[in-house]
């Protein structure tokens, strides 16, 4: 971990903020300072006045610092990729990206049992919350306000993100990548795209060779061999032979002890992840090409374009189903058959309140409720309650959101760019996490299509050559084991650390 670069104290009378940021910093002309990795074609043409017009250009994850003589402003991606984290007394308030500064210092408070509950049922905390009393988070989408009296007003800025376009999901999906590649190349640094294979990073690697970028591939390629990895790793040898690109495979030995693990926790405590791969593959990356590189992934575009499952499987299918096509036959068909299969109650959404609280707070990514549900999860209720009366738009707009504010502060979403923190690089670019492509999937997206054929926007952009990898691809892999889960494991590693921290 990297010593401190940005180290502020601000006094307010006798007040006091501290920020502590571990991150590169561009300070434009306006005098406004980007944290983190923001992609635009000319940040010095941003300005206090035309910030929230903007934001929505902004590419990459980022912090904006604006101080004022007596107020300090903060703005966040709209995914809250740059994570912030801060604690308050009557003197004092500090910022930090780094919580380990908290723990340090013994500032973080008691254990938060309803947001840990939480946690151990979904492996995030929410997103403005951490499990401890006394710790919180900027919250995705967010104006964050701090008055000369320490008074903190935090205000949603989800709304000036969004992109109205008469352009359907496919159209502004292309227009969207090509912008990034755009910016991309706009950097000269050589890309490096982290390439499964799949349908999402086979999409990049098509635009990319297209712009004539200069580009490489590679391919993590776990150790021993299991079913998963052989799979993983002749789809993307394929697909990278049919579009003549060099595949860089390097090999992770998934191997998890304690002594490594505690690398791990000093960056994702509050995201639980059972993989090692990124956090490693990112080391090998800088050893092998320098730090000179924006690295590319195609992650989120599951949980943007799908709300998460896009699996070909019947779960999946169902779980789809309930997010963007439900009615009461549907509910009450899909309820009976998952009460069959996981013996037990569940509840459908009764109303408009209930439809979006059973979406956040899923049964295993099904939009139903598990047991009674009157007395619990208060504090969840009422945050979805000031984002429904803070948002004010439609419906697939409040579910993204909720979804941003959920399962994307979750590990799956997470683990490139903490990996990356942790090695204190900050040169990542996820071209499905913009907002024009949010915007059009809760806009003009075509519900049914998505259940039927998850992620049809990307397949559709996809020449024919990539088509028929993705679809002829059945590889001969008899006799490999399938992996083997290390979650119990890694989980006992999670509590050990925070029952250290809780005393």
């Amino acid at each position: 971990m990297s010593n401190t670069i940005y180290h502020k104290i601000f006094k307010f009378k006798k007040k006091k903020v501290e920020f502590l940021i571990k991150s590169k910093y561009i300070k434009n002309k306006n005098n406004i300072l980007f944290f983190g990795n923001p992609i635009h074609s000319d940040l010095n043409k941003i300005n206090e006045t035309n910030l929230l017009s903007e934001i929505k250009n902004i590419e990459g994850f980022f912090l904006i610092l604006i101080l004022k003589k007596n107020n300090i402003f903060l703005y966040n991606d709209i995914l809250a990729n740059f994570r912030l984290y801060y604690k308050k007394n009557t003197q004092s308030l500090v910022l930090s990206n780094d919580y380990n500064f908290f723990i340090k210092k013994k500032k973080i408070g008691s254990l938060d049992y309803e947001e840990f509950n939480f946690w151990m049922s979904k492996n995030y905390t929410s997103g403005d919350k951490t499990f401890f009393n006394n710790l919180f988070k900027f919250a995705p989408a967010s104006i964050l306000n701090i008055d000369e009296n320490l008074n903190i007003t935090i205000k949603n800025n989800f709304k000036n993100f969004i992109k109205f376009s008469n352009s359907n999901s496919i159209k502004s999906l292309e227009k969207s990548i090509n912008n990034s590649i755009k910016l991309l190349k706009n950097t000269q640094k050589k890309i490096i795209l982290l390439f499964s294979g799949g349908a999402d990073s086979l999409l990049l690697a098509q635009k990319l060779k297209e712009k004539n970028c200069n580009f490489e591939c590679v391919y993590f390629a776990t150790k021993p061999n299991t079913f998963e990895s052989e799979k993983g790793y002749r789809l993307a040898k394929q697909c990278a032979k049919k579009l003549n690109l060099k595949l860089n495979v390097i090999p992770i030995q998934f191997k998890i002890n304690e002594t490594k693990f505690k690398n791990i926790l000093k960056v994702m405590l509050f995201d639980f992840h059972t993989c090692i791969v990124q956090f490693y593959g990112v080391s090998k990356i800088l050893k092998k090409f320098g730090r000179n590189i924006e690295i590319v992934s195609g992650q989120s575009a599951d949980s943007i374009l799908c709300f998460g499952p896009s699996a070909s499987t019947l779960s999946n299918f169902v779980n789809r189903t309930l997010y963007l096509k439900n009615n009461f036959f549907t509910n009450f068909l899909i309820r009976v058959y998952l009460e069959n299969k996981y013996k037990v109650k569940l509840f459908a959404p009764k109303n408009k309140f209930e439809n979006f609280y059973f979406f956040y707070n899923s049964f295993f990514y099904y939009p139903l409720y598990k047991g009674d549900n009157t007395k619990k999860d208060i504090s969840i209720k009422n945050k979805i309650k000031i984002i429904i009366n803070s948002l004010k738009l439609k419906d697939g707009f409040i579910k993204m959101y909720l979804k941003i504010f959920g399962f994307l502060q979750g590990p799956d979403n997470q683990i490139l760019i903490q990996s990356c923190s942790f090695h204190n690089f900050s040169n990542i670019s996820l071209p499905y996490v913009t907002s024009r492509i949010i915007s059009s999937t809760c806009y003009k997206q075509n519900k049914l299509k998505t259940v039927i054929n998850p992620k049809y926007e990307i397949k559709t952009l996809l020449n024919n050559d990539c088509i028929k990898v993705l679809n002829s691809n059945r590889p001969n892999i008899i006799g490999l084991k399938k992996i083997t889960s290390e979650t119990p494991k890694i989980k006992k590693m999670y509590l050990k650390r925070i029952n250290e921290l809780k005393k």
